[in-house]
């Protein structure tokens, strides 16, 4: 007899544990600053980022983790970067929405059932079985790999509207290997304990966060602005006081 379990497993590498000390970090590109404050103590999660870098008007984060494989059924808690960052305007602007940039990568198993092998119990000969693995934020990204190909890279972008950063930003990943566990009986009575297992990881490469800033008039731009209005208003009203 066969068990054949597809294993699911939750992204949690922690390329940071919970509770390391880190530095608070603040960045500053000509329309917009932005301050990284990990809260010194608390759980940083699965995709801590150990790089936080300017490119351009994009705040680069590099991932940090991918998926690792737990028991099956066992949940992890997803974790909430959103209150990590504050993003403010520089002095002349306001910030009306943001763009993200999501590239993940995959790496999955390929299982084909082969003569003679102790996973014979999966199928027929041949019969040929792949993981999948599944990247998703809750602000709306999604990215999904089949396990075909094996090895992939995909990005995913998102805009979001308004000012003020996302309240919730949760990064999440889930990656499907394929696993066997032979329990028949041997010639002498005991039972093979054998595993043929094929691990699929899932992996945040990296994350551009794009603040979408526009200037603000400065007052004086709007006095001048009411004034040549008035100007044109006061030249019609003679214009036509003229005429008359």
């Amino acid at each position: 007899m066969s068990i054949i379990p597809k294993l699911t497993a939750l992204a949690v590498l922690l390329a940071a544990a919970g509770g390391a000390s880190a530095q608070v970090v603040t960045l500053d590109a000509p329309t917009f600053s932005v301050t990284f404050n990990p809260n010194d103590g608390i759980n940083l999660g699965p995709f801590y980022p150990p790089g936080l870098t300017l490119v351009g008007d994009s705040l680069h984060w590099l991932g940090a983790g991918g998926s690792a494989w737990v028991l099956p059924g066992q949940s992890i808690d997803a974790f909430n970067y959103a209150p990590l960052f504050d993003f403010e305007p520089a002095s002349g602007y306001r910030i009306v929405g943001y763009d993200f940039l999501f590239q993940a990568s995959y790496e999955g198993p390929m299982l084909v059932v082969q003569p003679g092998d102790l996973v014979e119990d999966l199928g027929p000969v041949g019969t040929v079985y792949t993981g999948n693995g599944r990247l998703q934020t809750s602000i709306g990204t999604i990215i999904t790999f089949s396990g075909s190909p094996q090895n992939e890279t995909k990005t995913a972008a998102q805009h979001l509207d308004g000012a003020g950063f996302p309240a919730n930003f949760i990064i999440q990943a889930t990656a499907t290997g394929i696993g066997e566990l032979c329990w028949r009986a041997t010639p002498d009575g005991a039972f093979c304990a054998n595993w043929v297992l094929a691990p699929a990881s899932t992996r945040l490469d990296f994350v551009d966060i794009t603040p979408l800033v526009v200037a603000v008039p400065e007052p004086e731009t709007y006095a001048l602005m009411l004034a040549g209005l008035f100007g044109v208003v006061a030249r019609r009203h003679h214009l036509k006081a003229t005429r008359a």
